[in-house]
């Protein structure tokens, strides 16, 4: 199996358990809604998934997927797929998210929504943060980047500090951060990133920031 159609398990609602397959690349939207399934792993070779967009809320493969409480990415996963685990509004029960020291990119709308996860913690190979990727996480108070060391190569065949991109929207509306550590690998922040964080009231912007 490559591919989990649009609505493929919708309201099988004493399904408590899925394991997905290791070659499986496509999910569709709403393919998990109404499940028992309080716990799944996402295999590395997901790449993308269906989603609607409509009227400020945003819909994916684990929309309506209430009991779910923890989603565990894979070893080896690289990137997180555009609105992978969005939620129409804030109805997300998520709690847990578990993602490998190899990811690098969280996609767009990835954690829309998703207001039960209170704590993230960013591997230090992370590179960018895509638009929206946690925004409405009204429940996200601590969020931590780890501190990259390493140079990378150049175009020019030059060396530079790893760097991390942070896009328009990714943290806005998260209600309760009162506070962010960014890391010096941070290089860029997008417009509106932290836009409604009400209660935040301390940011030490990094000296390598663009």
């Amino acid at each position: 199996v490559t591919s989990i159609g649009d609505a493929a398990f919708s309201g099988c609602s004493n399904m408590t358990e899925m394991n997905l397959p290791s070659n499986l690349k496509y999910m569709g939207c709403f393919a998990f809604r109404g499940t028992g399934i309080k716990s799944i792993t996402i295999p590395k070779t997901v790449t993308s998934c269906g989603h609607y967009y409509y009227s400020s809320k945003s819909d994916s493969p684990f929309s309506g997927a209430s009991e779910l409480e923890t989603v565990t990415f894979e070893e080896g996963t690289t990137k997180i797929p555009d609105y992978m685990l969005a939620s129409e509004s804030n109805s997300s029960y998520l709690k847990t998210v578990n993602i490998p020291d190899t990811l690098t990119e969280i996609g767009n709308y990835a954690f829309y929504n998703c207001d039960g996860i209170t704590q993230m913690q960013f591997p230090k190979r992370l590179s960018y943060i895509g638009d929206f990727a946690f925004s409405g996480c009204g429940g996200l108070s601590d969020i931590s980047f780890i501190y990259n060391e390493e140079m990378v190569k150049t175009e020019n065949n030059g060396i530079q500090p790893y760097s991390l991109q942070i896009d328009s929207s990714a943290f806005s509306y998260c209600d309760k951060l009162t506070s962010v550590g960014l890391s010096e690998n941070v290089t860029s922040i997008g417009d509106a990133a932290f836009s409604g964080c009400s209660n935040m009231t301390e940011m030490n912007l990094p000296s390598n920031l663009k």
